[in-house]
């Protein structure tokens, strides 16, 4: 398969702080929760000339509504939650105004301060990644006819961990036409990952995001093609890695092998829901956040569990997202927030 040659442009962000406020949650030092989600389309009132259908000021789209959705939206990342997260990574979010406004609500009054977000001409959604730790650095990573990639260094209690918050090419246009371009992206996340640690700056590493491709693909193709995602035990793994595949177990991940709760033995638990999309009938993990192994050695910080968030505000009758109506202004997300916790080692 012949996969796309992907330049990469690499762009220091400005990192920002909110307002100043007092923090009102309670969150343990020795535990922190990182949360994904894909917010579906969450523009904001001014118009720029890229906004989707109906979502503009012409189109009749309002501050009242739009306040509204910032709610909605703010409540399912504190509110519905165990404990309040510690880092949220957000993908189609139109600009940093909107994580502004979203700090404005209730997160900033949590602690959730620093924030960095991409900024393409080429995407009229963006990656944004908000945090209650101080964020040391941060990077857009261009990758040419693809999203952005956002790099995140951040200081957790005196521990640092770098996070890469992404967005993949959807499945429109039929899951195998468009597999070549969601492993580009990989294989364009993977040679900035390699800079790192060619450079020496290997740290504790999460990637995070809509991968729009559930961890086991591969298995539900029976290993017909590459995919994006491939399990530590497919046939053609060494092939496939070498030509961009990330590699993915629900057990204790090596070096380059990525743990994902997906493929946990025990996934999902008891009446949780086994994925944080739904289309056609069938449940999709296309939400996923994903390990390195020095979350499971007795150092630092260590890997506790992982799931998909869900509560009756965020579902529909039938029990799936509630998908937002720009018509309506009913509901919330056609994605489910996904989340995974930590402990700190001894």
């Amino acid at each position: 398969m012949r996969i796309p040659i992907i330049s990469l442009l690499a762009v220091t962000v400005i990192l920002t702080t909110s307002s100043s406020c007092s923090f009102t949650g309670e969150v343990s030092s020795d535990t922190f929760t990182i949360i994904s989600y894909n917010v579906q389309t969450l523009f904001d009132t001014v118009d720029d000339g890229d906004e989707f259908e109906g979502f503009s000021l012409a189109d009749g789209w309002t501050g009242e509504a739009y306040r509204e959705r910032l709610r909605k939206i703010s409540s399912a990342l504190i509110q519905y939650t165990q404990e309040p997260p510690s880092i949220i990574i957000l993908q189609e979010v139109e600009n940093e105004r909107v994580v502004e406004d979203l700090l404005s609500q209730d997160l900033a009054q949590r602690g959730l301060r620093y924030y960095a977000a991409t900024a393409s001409d080429a995407s009229p959604i963006e990656i944004a990644l908000i945090s209650r730790y101080e964020i040391i650095e941060s990077h857009i990573h261009r990758v040419e006819g693809f999203r952005d990639i956002l790099e995140v260094l951040i200081n957790v209690d005196g521990e640092r961990i770098r996070i890469y918050a992404l967005h993949l090419r959807s499945r429109r246009g039929g899951a195998e036409e468009s597999e070549p371009e969601r492993i580009a992206q990989i294989r364009a996340l993977k040679g900035i990952m390699e800079r790192n640690s060619l450079s020496g700056n290997v740290l504790p590493t999460v990637i995070a995001g809509d991968f729009n491709e559930s961890a086991d693909q591969h298995q539900l193709i029976q290993g017909a093609y590459q995919s994006a995602l491939i399990p530590s035990d497919a046939s053609r793994r060494d092939e496939w890695e070498s030509e961009g595949s990330l590699v993915i177990t629900g057990g204790y991940p090596s070096e380059m092998v990525f743990h994902t709760f997906y493929l946990e033995e025990h996934f999902p638990q008891p009446g949780d829901l086994p994925g944080s999309y739904h289309w056609e009938g069938l449940w999709k993990g296309y939400d996923q956040i994903l390990l390195t192994n020095d979350f499971f050695d007795s150092a630092g910080y260590i890997y506790e569990e992982g799931g998909v968030l869900s509560h009756p505000a965020l579902l529909n009758e039938k029990g799936t997202p509630w998908r937002y109506s720009v018509h309506t202004h009913k509901g919330v997300s056609d994605h489910l927030p996904v989340y995974v916790r930590f402990r700190r080692g001894y």
